[in-house]
């Protein structure tokens, strides 16, 4: 099975559930303790402020002392002793999430409450299938999605980019969809694409970082993709803008 990229869905939905905000800031941190329990019983603190600081965690470990007290408060992790945790099996272990991952395993989650109190119900069970659940694959879609973008702006980015990836990949863990990045794409083509200074900024780094891509898909609707005479229009704004920057160059 393949090393799990980001952290799943779920734990993103678990860690809003109980109100651990930032999510992907308490999901990354789940994920990255499971796969360092392993099989063990037990994590000692010290082992997960150290082997973080090998990661993009950056916080003091007071800090992290802080985060894993949020997560026993809630129920996601329990103190073992005042410098060890353990992971409830509310968490998955790192191999079931990766199984879940490929659709080979379920995991469903409820709740009820009853005599004034709340019941948190969950299970990880098989597929009826052998076969993994045919989705689409996260590469499919970073593909299908810089295409989109050459198409509408005649431009020629390459999806294998790791820069471009990983921010396509981090809006999808975020649970964004294809459609999520077409319609930034429209949006924003139709917006900037006649002119020739802010023509340069559609770009992935511009169209899918994780500070603007929310504010983009929410503004109003595009007219869609653009016809063959808009795409004939856009590249001459290209080249134009093109000619002035050679032009300017050549006068320094």
């Amino acid at each position: 099975m393949k090393e799990l990229e980001g952290p799943p869905h779920y734990l993103y939905d678990l860690c809003n559930f109980f109100d651990l905000r930032p999510a992907s800031l308490y999901s990354d941190l789940l994920l990255f303790i499971s796969k360092l329990k392993g099989d063990k019983e037990t994590i000692e603190t010290v082992n997960i402020v150290r082997y973080l600081k090998m990661g993009n965690f950056t916080f003091s470990p007071t800090k992290m002392k802080g985060y894993l007290k949020d997560l026993e408060n809630k129920g996601l992790l329990r103190e073992q002793s005042p410098e060890s945790f353990t992971i409830t099996k509310l968490i998955p272990s790192y191999d079931e999430m990766k199984a879940l991952e490929e659709g080979t395993k379920t995991y469903t989650f409820s709740i009820d409450y009853s005599n004034g109190k709340r019941h948190i119900h969950f299970n990880i069970g098989d597929t009826f299938s052998q076969k993994p659940k045919k989705k689409e694959h996260q590469e499919d879609i970073i593909k299908k999605t810089i295409e989109y973008l050459n198409s509408q702006t005649n431009k020629n980015f390459k999806y294998q980019t790791h820069a471009t990836k990983k921010l396509i990949a981090g809006r999808l863990r975020e649970g964004h969809t294809f459609s999520d990045f077409k319609r930034v794409i429209d949006n924003k083509v139709s917006e900037w694409a006649y002119d020739p200074e802010m023509a340069k900024y559609l770009r992935p780094a511009t169209l899918f970082s994780p500070s603007k891509f929310e504010a983009y898909l929410n503004e109003n609707e595009s007219t869609g993709p653009l016809e063959d005479d808009q795409q004939d229009k856009i590249r001459e704004t290209f080249r134009e803008a093109l000619r002035q920057k050679i032009k300017q160059e050549n006068k320094s």
